[in-house]
């Protein structure tokens, strides 16, 4: 094939975490792993068109450069970037458990009511 077959892996599910803690970057479509990796200090590649594709953030150069000129984001600015999303648009829970599936619904309720609900 190309070569690269001992140093890339491709996860289709899983718990991304260690792996993006021991990654020395991270190539994604439109993945929120790719913000995982990011607050890792992770280098990362967006090739999709994702809400964290930001110059500063992600590699802006062109894949073939990705593994020799990339760096990890700009802490203060994916700081930023992440307050801002967690403050706008993500809903704390998840879909994994009973106990995070109500907190879902119990925030989401709670933002069509024009709500304030206290972090957790």
């Amino acid at each position: 094939m190309l070569g690269v077959e001992d140093r890339v892996d491709y996860m289709a599910w899983g718990d991304i975490v260690p792996v993006a803690r021991a990654a020395r970057g991270m190539i994604t479509i439109n993945s929120t792993s790719g913000t995982l990796a990011l607050d890792m200090e992770v280098p990362v590649v967006a090739l999709g068109q994702c809400v964290f594709d930001i110059p500063g953030i992600t590699f802006q150069g062109e894949l073939d450069f990705f593994w020799t000129q990339a760096s990890p984001p700009d802490r203060e600015l994916f700081n930023a970037f992440r307050r801002v999303l967690i403050e706008r648009c993500l809903i704390p829970g998840g879909f994994f458990s009973e106990e995070a599936l109500d907190k879902v619904v119990q925030h989401a309720v709670a933002r069509l009511e024009g709500r304030q609900m206290l972090p957790d």
